[in-house]
């Protein structure tokens, strides 16, 4: 657990379940060196159990500088698999049931310094990918502190085996275009992300962490709208009833409509900071984090204020 005290539990396949260990360099470290190597990056386990079924270390000490993805899982042409953004900036696609590889995908150019820290540098994965008419979204970047930099939002077709990056190795630090990639489409004017998208009636809603809210055809990538919160670090988007829900680090809700034409229906002050997690919609209401507070919204629900003791901040 080199990253910190995080792990990413992904979606369940029968009796299985598959867990990110969040290996990598130690948390708050400025050492570029890896804790544990060796160590297993991705274990399959018995969930009735806890026994290792099979486990997955290829980033080895290739990790940029932790592992903080999700892992899903997805199944095409009849095959389970389970896809898993790794710490070297690499999509990989395993056997649900024997952990067989069976792609990889690099979201970095060739070029880049696989070191982590500067705007140049290359990128890992901080969200999930999203399945979407059998294609998987997903975007890259690095944790918060680093700030800004060049990143990418990708579209991959997950039907193909082995090398489906968008280049090849052609030496140290260079690439060639792969003849067999499984990129449909990339969007680079996001930059780095933290967030996973959203995707509904064939629009990809993304947000940027310099603070932009992008909507792009789901098929060709193609931008239709773009709106600057004025803020950073958008959280992933919440789609439901016809629009999309996006908080910042600023503390406003931004709702907008799902449409090709940018429509802001409202911008919303809740007045602490909206940061890391998607709002999330169940049995009519809305539930938001922000700062310290969990807040619960429902259309003709009014609450009496709370006592001043349980208002006090912790």
């Amino acid at each position: 657990m080199g990253g910190g005290p995080l792990c990413s539990i992904g979606a369940s396949y029968g009796d299985l379940i598959y867990v990110i260990t969040a290996n990598g360099i130690g948390w708050g470290s400025d050492s570029k060196k890896i804790r544990s190597p060796d160590a297993p990056d991705l274990l399959c386990l018995n969930k009735n159990t806890g026994k290792v079924v099979w486990h997955d270390n290829s980033p080895g000490e290739n990790i940029i500088r932790g592992e903080y993805g999700n892992p899903v899982v997805i199944e095409v042409n009849g095959r389970a698999q389970v896809v898993a953004p790794q710490g070297d900036g690499r999509l990989r696609s395993f056997d649900a049931l024997t952990g067989e590889l069976i792609w990889k995908f690099d979201i970095n150019a060739k070029n880049v310094d696989r070191h982590w820290g500067r705007a140049d540098s290359a990128n890992y994965f901080l969200s999930a990918p999203v399945l979407y008419e059998g294609k998987l979204y997903i975007g890259s970047g690095q944790y918060v502190e680093h700030g800004e930099g060049d990143g990418r939002l990708c579209c991959i077709d997950p039907g193909q085996r082995g090398d489906i990056s968008r280049e090849l190795d052609d030496g140290p630090g260079k690439g060639k275009p792969n003849p067999h990639s499984g990129e449909l489409w990339h969007f680079d004017e996001i930059g780095r992300t933290l967030a996973a998208v959203a995707v509904h009636d064939g629009l990809v809603i993304a947000g940027g962490l310099s603070g932009f809210v992008y909507c792009l055809d789901a098929k060709t990538g193609m931008l239709y709208w773009r709106h600057d919160t004025k803020s950073n670090n958008p959280t992933p988007p919440l789609i439901v009833d016809g629009k999309v829900y996006v908080g910042d680090m600023d503390g406003v809700m931004h709702i907008f409509g799902v449409a090709k034409e940018k429509r802001v229906f409202a911008e919303i002050e809740i007045g602490d900071p909206i940061w890391g997690s998607s709002p999330v919609f169940a049995n009519g209401a809305l539930y938001i984090t922000a700062g310290w507070y969990l807040y619960a919204i429902q259309e003709g629900h009014t609450t009496p204020p709370p006592p001043p003791e349980a208002a006090a901040k912790p």
